[in-house]
C-alpha cells in the first residue's frame, strides 16, 4: 500500500490518497477501483470506510485507489466537493504508477447502502 499521495499539489491533507494493491498483480493488467468516502460531502475520510472491500478485491488483482476530497464548508444542498475536479481531472493532476491497465469506459452498478460493484459491459 502507498499511503498520502499528494494528487493536487498543495500539500492538503484533503488532498490525498492511498492505492492499495497486491505485489503479485501483474503489471499493467489490473483493474482500478476508486472508493470515494461516503459522508454527504461534509464529514468522513478515505481511511474510515471500505477497507474489508478493498482487501478482497487486492486479493483477486485489483488496484484499489481511495481518495480524500475537500468537504463542503456550508450546509447541506451543496452538490459539488470543494475541490474542482479530483484526481482525475483539471490541471493539476498527478500520475501514479499502479501497473494498472486504463480502462476507456468503465461502468458501474451502485447499491443502495453507497458501495459501487463495477462491472463490465
Amino acid at each position: 500500500m502507498t499511503r498520502n499521495i499528494d494528487y493536487w499539489g498543495d500539500g492538503q491533507k484533503r488532498h490525498r490518497l492511498d492505492v492499495y494493491q497486491s505485489k503479485l498483480a501483474p503489471p499493467g493488467k489490473a483493474p482500478v477501483m476508486v472508493y470515494i468516502h461516503g459522508g454527504a460531502w461534509m464529514i468522513g475520510e478515505k481511511r474510515e470506510q471500505g477497507k474489508p472491500m478493498m482487501y478482497e478485491l487486492v486479493a483477486r488483482g485489483w488496484v484499489c485507489v481511495a481518495i480524500n476530497y475537500g468537504l463542503s464548508p456550508r450546509p447541506p444542498g451543496r452538490t459539488t466537493s470543494s475541490t474542482p475536479s479530483g484526481p482525475w481531472g483539471g490541471s493539476r493532476s498527478t500520475s501514479v504508477s499502479t501497473g494498472a491497465t486504463p480502462l476507456s469506459s468503465p461502468s458501474a452498478a451502485v447499491r443502495p447502502e453507497g458501495t459501487c460493484v463495477p462491472s463490465w459491459p
